[in-house]
């Protein structure tokens, strides 16, 4: 259901006739136009190679070095699964929110092609670490993610019930005490199916795990069962086309969109006869990630940024804060939670109880990426430019009335209901902000930049 229009429809005078006469057909189809249409398409995205530091640079290397799979899909999955692996001990603290090391990622192929899977096939085989006496893996699951009860069960707590005759609480469901769950969902679409329809919980549940809270669904069959202090990371597969089918409004605008790292993957080569990882490079990689694993698991402290670190952040934070608009921004928003928590996890793979210069750069590197990845995949650069517009314009005049914005900004070749659903997106989107201003006459809505409230 497209959401009612936030601008009212007598505040606005659209003159479809100004526009400039052109030839057309009996299909109503403007050849002028047609004919000199050009498709605007954003670049696909690059790798910087400052992501590829340390443990997980070498790994990526050796995983991708004979085989098609996508660096960066391998990359990103590689570090979900040590953040899963490496759990809630060691946080980092932004305010009174603690942010640990769970991330979630969407894998986004153009095609069946991309490689999704052959991206994660060498990351499952690194975590393969029982013969380097490592018995503290956390659990995994393939998944599906399409129920958001589904998920606090894996996680529950134990679950107690008062005996009237024993006058005594008695232990019903011994619960899950490893709060640790990894979920490789390669048909996330099933997930993103179960979030529009009524009633169904997992987009709300899938947030609040992301935020590391407790949660305890109440539904009218069982309410007594909680998950206390989850550390989930899930990791989904899909095809671009279906992604932008299936996401609904509400979720690009709601906050859970933007809780997930978009990593663009396809092919890089064509390899008819991929070869396996060898042995001896694996095994040399393996045993640094149980030492840096074993350690990470140790530490019941919180992660800070040393000095360096420290100003390039200060450096990086007015570009990482700065929204973008439109869907791109709500999906983007959270960039700088993103970075901090990978940021920890490059610092917990390079063994360090501190985030140094380097960790951070890598950390924003990928960031980066992932970025670009939303831009290529839900950024239309012409509705992008619509945005940038209409913010141009509020600069310059302060506040501006849906008229003022059809005459001055669309030089009244946007039709009406079109430029109130790109204004009501803006709302939406915390970019600009409404008003109504009372006159002795018939009141009128005015539009400002929300920075300038």
């Amino acid at each position: 259901m497209s959401p009612k229009p936030a601008i009212p429809p007598h505040d606005i005078e659209i003159f479809e006739s100004a526009a400039e006469p052109t030839e057309t057909d009996n299909t109503g189809t403007d050849h002028a136009v047609e004919d000199t249409w050009k498709a605007d398409v954003e670049e696909y995205p690059e790798l910087p190679p400052e992501a590829l530091q340390g443990i997980a640079g070498r790994f990526v290397e050796l995983a991708t070095h004979n085989s098609e799979a996508d660096p960066a899909a391998v990359l990103i999955q590689m570090l979900a699964r040590f953040g899963a692996e490496a759990g809630r001990n060691p946080y980092i603290r932004v305010g009174d929110t603690r942010h640990h090391s769970a991330i979630f990622a969407i894998v986004v192929g153009q095609s069946s092609k991309a490689r999704k899977g052959t991206s994660y096939a060498p990351v499952d085989k690194l975590f393969q670490l029982s013969a380097f006496d490592y018995t503290n893996p956390c659990t995994s699951s393939p998944g599906p993610l399409s129920s958001g009860e589904g998920i606090v069960w894996a996680l529950r707590d134990e679950i107690r019930e008062w005996n009237k005759k024993a006058k005594e609480y008695e232990i019903k469901d011994p619960g899950v005490e490893d709060k640790r769950l990894f979920v490789i969902d390669e048909e996330i679409a099933a997930l993103l199916q179960a979030a529009k329809r009524d009633g169904n919980t997992v987009s709300a549940i899938l947030r609040r795990a992301w935020d590391g809270n407790s949660i305890q669904p109440l539904t009218k069959n069982d309410n007594n069962y909680r998950c206390s202090e989850p550390h989930l990371v899930a990791v989904g597969h899909i095809v671009q086309d279906e992604l932008l089918t299936l996401i609904s409004a509400s979720d690009c605008f709601n906050g859970f969109a933007n809780r997930f790292l978009f990593c663009c993957a396809r092919r890089q080569r064509r390899v008819p006869f991929p070869q396996p990882m060898p042995e001896n490079e694996l095994k040399e990689i393996q045993k640094d990630l149980k030492y840096v694993l074993t350690v990470a698991q140790s530490m019941e402290q919180e992660i800070t940024f040393d000095d360096e670190a420290r100003q390039l952040w200060i450096n990086s934070y007015d570009e990482l804060t700065e929204a973008a608009p439109g869907r791109l921004g709500a999906v983007t928003n959270r960039s700088e939670a993103q970075v901090i928590r990978l940021s920890l996890l490059y610092a917990l793979l390079g063994g360090s109880d501190r985030i140094t210069y380097t960790h951070l750069r890598a950390a924003l590197a990928l960031w980066s990426y992932c970025r670009a990845s939303a831009a290529y995949i839900f950024g239309s650069q012409a509705s992008n430019k619509e945005h940038q517009r209409v913010i141009d314009a509020l600069k310059e005049h302060g506040s501006m009335t849906l008229t003022q914005i059809s005459t001055k900004v669309f030089k009244y070749h946007k039709k009406s209901d079109e430029l109130r659903q790109l204004l009501t997106q803006m709302i939406e989107s915390g970019t600009i902000t409404q008003k109504t201003i009372k006159t002795t006459g018939r009141s009128r809505t005015e539009f400002t930049l929300t920075s300038a409230k």
